[in-house]
């Protein structure tokens, strides 16, 4: 009889580590970074960014989430390696002196809201592609007026103003579950095409979560 205690005892503690080993969780809060590729007529950018989001499981295969991320300066040895702003370079088509034209976008922050579906590869792998709502701020710098001198060629004064666009975001993602499925980590690839904006954005996101 005690013999048949000792193996129910030990046949229910297998079975506790193997269900909490595959418990699934509904929530997960998310730490983003990486690096972003503006494309524009005559802006190119390579720069950096950081971000976190709130993600729920709706349905068996259905998520929703929301999240926040900005531009930001990174620093290697106190030298500016990214900057936060975006300028023009000249791609060999002249740039454009009329008055509003945007010279510089400055210290961007993005509002996130996105619907995805999961494709579930083992309780451990999940691959989503989403679509997304964004709502985007910051400061744009613009040609006040424009004039020609020997010296210095086109130049004249700036004004800086507000900037305030909406866009949609559509998303591929890859996770990784660990530890008992309590931690997750994996990559993101977004593309922000905001309206008004002349220009389009790509995220490269690396990710590492919590799952409860």
């Amino acid at each position: 009889m005690q013999l048949l205690r000792i193996c129910w005892l030990l046949m229910m503690l297998v079975y506790s580590a193997e269900a909490n080993a595959q418990k699934t969780f509904n929530n997960s809060v998310k730490l983003h970074s990486g690096s972003y590729n503006v494309y524009a007529l005559n802006h190119n950018l390579r720069t950096s960014f950081v971000g976190a989001y709130y993600e729920r499981k709706v349905l068996k295969q259905i998520s929703v989430s929301i999240g926040y991320s900005q531009w930001r300066v990174a620093s290697v040895w106190g030298k500016p390696w990214f900057a936060e702003k975006m300028e023009p370079v000249d791609n060999g088509i002249g740039y454009d002196t009329t008055r509003g034209t945007v010279i510089e976008r400055i210290g961007y922050k993005m509002v996130d809201a996105f619907s995805a579906y999961n494709h579930y590869w083992s309780k451990q792998h999940v691959f989503s592609a989403g679509l997304g709502l964004s709502y985007c701020w910051g400061w744009n710098r613009c040609i006040e007026s424009r004039y020609y001198t020997e010296e210095h060629g086109w130049t004249g004064p700036n004004y800086t103003e507000a900037a305030n666009y909406w866009g949609i975001v559509p998303q591929l993602s890859y996770d990784y579950n660990f530890f008992k499925n309590r931690l997750n980590t994996g990559c993101n690839i977004r593309a922000r095409k905001y309206f008004g904006a002349a220009y389009i954005q790509y995220d490269f996101v690396i990710h590492l979560g919590i799952n409860f």
